[in-house]
């Protein structure tokens, strides 16, 4: 075998390593992106849930002045002789809804901060899937890429089983390398004409 074979059999066999490596990284890659993916998901959701108790504290806070507020209202309206009928009724209702309202709003803001964030978890989580199967893919590819590379290579190099049409390269038995066509042509192309 000559020198020219060897090396380029040597060099589709580099070739190929190196896209089977391409393939492999590509797939570590896509396995750390799906972690990555999932401990920002999780974090999403912990940020979700901590935001739904967040509002729930507040919501029993805004509760807990509503009470101070009308006690504070009723003991003014005490002291000061006035009954609860009438129009300092009518106050403290309003001064209860106002509450009430406040109280839900707080609610369904924590609620819906929740969700928000969950819904990201969910894209994260999704987008790591995605990542991890793009890996896969690119290895698949890697190893198609490498084997065509091979099969290339030994093809050329004249180290194939032969007997199909087409062109090909081939140690000729004085040590020369002929090239053929279709036709089954050879033409010397090393050491033949000098």
């Amino acid at each position: 075998m000559s020198l020219a074979v060897l090396l380029l059999v040597a060099g589709g066999a580099a070739l190929a390593a190196s896209e089977i490596e391409k393939g492999r990284a590509a797939e570590r890659e896509g396995r750390a992106s799906k972690k990555l993916a999932e401990f920002n998901a999780r974090q999403l959701e912990r940020e979700a849930k901590s935001t739904q108790e967040a509002a729930a504290f507040e919501e029993q806070r805004v509760a807990k002045a509503e009470k101070i507020t009308l006690g504070a209202q009723i003991a003014r309206g005490g002291k000061a002789g006035v009954t609860l009928e009438g129009s300092p009724i009518a106050v403290l209702a309003d001064i209860a809804s106002s509450f009430a309202i406040d109280r839900a709003l707080t609610l369904r803001r924590g609620l819906l901060g929740a969700k928000a964030l969950e819904t990201q978890a969910t894209i994260q989580r999704r987008q790591g899937q995605m990542a991890k199967a793009r890996g896969k893919a690119a290895k698949r590819v890697s190893l198609l890429k490498a084997g065509g590379t091979l099969a290339t290579t030994f093809g050329t190099g004249g180290l194939s089983a032969g007997g199909g049409a087409g062109t090909g390269t081939s140690i000729a038995s004085g040590g020369g390398v002929s090239s053929s066509t279709a036709s089954g042509t050879a033409f010397p192309t090393t050491g033949a004409f000098f």
